[in-house]
């Protein structure tokens, strides 16, 4: 497979983020944005999953939503994440709720690399995905940065933060997030 790779720089809008459960736009301009990722991604663009199939975030998304980390090109292989980040993606995939990993193209040797296809592999559900064809990241994630974003079951973004994977506690950080969403779904049962 060949991989052709655009160098582009620009910084990451992370407008997702909301304030006691209101969205941060509009109503009408919340729905159109938060189905594009609000300027940072492209939510219909399909990706490379670690079998080699086409999936759109929509076809990845567990029976109550998603949650995506956009992963920047330095910050961490994709069965390193994976391992780390295994008994929290299981507690929420359990409430419906499917965790992926999405990697810009430049990055793809951290996420189709043996180690990390066959942990991939052993999840047995969309876990690794790759942005192969420079479409999906409509802003290039920083380096050493992830940004998490949550979306509900009509693939609209609820929720987002921004985490530098330099920061001392930055896994607890990203853990804290993903649980919160566990939380919320354990709450509503």
């Amino acid at each position: 497979m060949r991989l052709h790779i655009m160098q582009i720089t620009l910084t990451c809008n992370y407008t997702c983020v909301t304030t006691a459960g209101q969205p941060a736009l509009a109503n009408e301009e919340a729905g159109a944005a938060g189905r594009k990722g609000l300027g940072m991604i492209d939510v219909e663009v399909p990706l490379l999953s670690h079998d080699c199939r086409r999936l759109s975030l929509r076809e990845a998304a567990g029976e109550q939503g998603l949650v995506a980390v956009c992963v920047g090109q330095a910050s961490g292989r994709g069965f390193q994440l994976l391992h780390r980040f295994e008994a929290t993606c299981d507690r929420l995939d359990a409430t419906g709720v499917n965790v992926v990993f999405v990697y810009p193209a430049k990055a793809a040797r951290h996420a189709q690399d043996a180690l990390s296809v066959m942990a991939a592999r052993y999840r047995r559900r969309p876990s690794l995905l790759l942005d192969d064809t420079d479409l999906f990241f409509v802003r290039e994630v920083p380096v050493h940065q992830l940004c998490a974003m949550r979306f509900d079951r009509y693939m609209t973004c609820v929720e987002s933060v921004a985490i530098t994977v330099r920061e001392p506690q930055w896994d607890v950080r990203l853990r804290e997030f993903l649980v919160r969403e566990h939380n919320r779904h354990a709450d509503a049962a």
